[in-house]
């Protein structure tokens, strides 16, 4: 997913994809699995998590070359950096899977 302000708002218009609403609670109120919402949201600038108490996201790793500063200003709500880290690089075998089984066409390059 591309990461940008207009993408990452404070309030969205319309829901497609429910996350976790409001917290814990906002899934059981509409009728959802309250343990079954999203894990992770990965960008191209790194990979957004959802606490275990609150399920508000927070940052919690940057791609290489990738600044914490790059994500937040990228993003139209305050996020937590605390727990964030530097993921490592691919491997040779990742990037191998990468452009010729997921993306063999090149389309995400």
């Amino acid at each position: 997913m591309k990461h940008e302000k207009r993408r990452f708002i404070r309030r969205v218009d319309y829901v497609t994809s429910p996350g976790w609403i409001d917290g814990l609670e906002g899934r059981k109120r509409l009728g959802l699995l309250p343990d079954k919402g999203p894990r992770a949201v990965i960008t191209e600038l790194g990979i957004l998590r959802f606490d275990s108490e609150s399920r508000r996201m927070y940052l919690a790793e940057v791609f290489p070359n990738v600044r914490v500063e790059d994500v937040l200003e990228n993003t139209g709500f305050s996020l937590d950096t605390d727990r964030c880290v530097e993921s490592p690089p691919p491997t040779e075998e990742e990037l191998l899977v990468l452009s010729t089984k997921v993306d063999p066409a090149g389309m995400m390059t």
